[in-house]
This record gives C-alpha cells, sequence and structure tokens, in this order.
C-alpha cells in the first residue's frame, strides 16, 4: 500500500509536537508518522525555521525527524499544500533523497525540502551541530 508513494521526511517546524505540525495533521487520516534520519546532510538554523543542506565535510550526526506517510487519498493535495508552505521552488528545492526509518537501517526513499542556496545563504554561525531543530530549539 505504502510502496507507491514516498513519504515527506520532516525535519523543523512540520514535525509532530512543532508549531507548523499542524500543516501535516490536517493530512494525516489514514496515514502514519514513523522515526527517521537523514545522513550526510547538514542544517542550518533560520531563526525561526530549520533548512537542510548536502554536507560539504563529513559530518557526524545524522539529522533528525520523521517520515510521514499520506494515504492514498491525501497523497497529492497534501504535497501540493505543504510545497506552497515551504516554498517549493523558491525558499526550499523538495528532492527524492534516501532515508533511514526507524532506529535500525533501513532505507526508504523520501521527499525532502532542501535549502535553495541560490536564495539563502548558509552560515558556519548558524549550524545546528547536533542536526535536531528540537534539541537545538530547547538550548538556544
Amino acid at each position: 500500500m505504502w510502496e507507491s508513494r514516498h513519504p515527506l521526511f520532516v525535519y523543523g517546524t512540520l514535525r509532530p509536537g512543532a508549531k507548523r505540525h499542524n500543516l501535516v495533521r490536517s493530512f494525516l487520516e489514514g496515514g502514519q508518522i514513523i522515526p527517521a534520519s537523514l545522513t550526510g546532510y547538514q542544517m542550518y538554523s533560520f531563526r525561526s525555521f530549520p533548512g537542510i543542506v548536502a554536507a560539504i565535510n563529513k559530518v557526524d550526526k545524522p539529522v533528525v525527524g520523521e517520515a510521514v506517510y499520506f494515504s492514498e487519498e491525501n497523497y497529492r493535495e497534501a504535497l501540493a499544500y505543504i510545497d506552497l508552505y515551504e516554498g517549493n521552488g523558491y525558499v526550499f528545492n523538495r528532492r527524492l533523497l534516501m532515508i533511514n526509518l526507524g532506529t535500525v537501517e533501513v532505507l526508504t526513499q523520501a521527499w525532502v525540502y532542501l535549502v535553495n542556496p541560490k536564495v539563502m545563504a548558509v552560515r558556519d554561525e548558524n549550524k545546528v551541530k547536533s542536526n535536531d531543530w528540537f534539541e537545538y530549539a530547547r538550548t538556544s
């Protein structure tokens, strides 16, 4: 059932418990959320939200997040709505990447929003060293 659609990897304000999770939750009927992570990417803070880019140097910690599986009925509408929220094609670019599901090495493809480097500059001083937005928000 889930194999026909790729999940959405959320790592910041769309995560369960975050301030904009309601945007995801409104499309979750018949879907599910699974803990997940993304390796080889670095998170940066843009004040009220995070963004990730492919790591130039080795990253010790994976990006922490969740894989959101929308139901077949909600899939297209959910992605279209979240594309608008994320500024897909402008602020962020949605790409299909390999993520790890759960606490074991189960890989699957997922949609991930990456920072558009033509619009938003990443700076070392804004690096989220833990690669976990919740941990960063608690300690900043």
